[in-house]
């Protein structure tokens, strides 16, 4: 496995973090000064793995980022659907006001077994209920770049839906 890389950026009052390829044990997440912040905007685009270790590393710093400033605003990007597995099962996995703004959503062919992870673009924080929407709508039909059938998530749908009903009521 590569080592865990992260790297951030400030700009004006919001935090942008882009996280590496795995999260462990031996992650160490930066110390960042966030009182004069009013969002941090996580992105998971390039986020793969995250073990046990990662986990409890992750939790830890992810619950200090709204103990440090209690009015920050956490916005979640390219949530990786190994991140929604964990959320489904650890509670406080996600910061409590946190926001999915877009997420990775599997697909699997019955046909010739090809997987994809399709980008579902939930745009701005929004309410619980508008999110569903459009979460249903960009999800559509799927067919296989590979053989042509129909593709089918490859998730527990209840999974995807409950993230983001419980992540988009923090939007101020």
């Amino acid at each position: 496995m590569t080592p865990f890389k992260l790297s951030y950026a400030i700009d004006r009052d919001t935090v942008n973090i882009t996280l590496g390829r795995e999260i462990s044990r031996e992650t160490r997440f930066p110390e960042l000064d966030l009182n004069k912040v009013k969002r941090v905007v996580l992105d998971f685009d390039k986020t793969q793995v995250i073990n046990s270790g990662g986990v409890r590393n992750w939790v830890m710093w992810a619950t200090d980022l709204e103990k440090i400033n209690s009015e920050i605003q956490i916005i979640l990007k390219n949530v990786r659907f190994v991140l929604v597995k964990q959320e489904s099962l650890i509670t406080g996995f996600f910061p409590k006001r946190s926001s999915v703004v877009s997420m990775y959503v599997p697909f699997a062919c019955d046909g010739c077994g090809q997987t994809l992870n399709k980008k579902v673009d939930l745009g701005r924080p929004a309410r619980a209920d508008e999110l569903q929407k459009q979460f249903a709508s960009a999800l559509g039909e799927i067919n296989c770049p590979k053989c042509g059938h129909k593709m089918e998530l490859d998730a527990l749908e209840e999974q995807l839906t409950r993230l983001i009903g419980s992540y988009a009521r923090h939007v101020s």
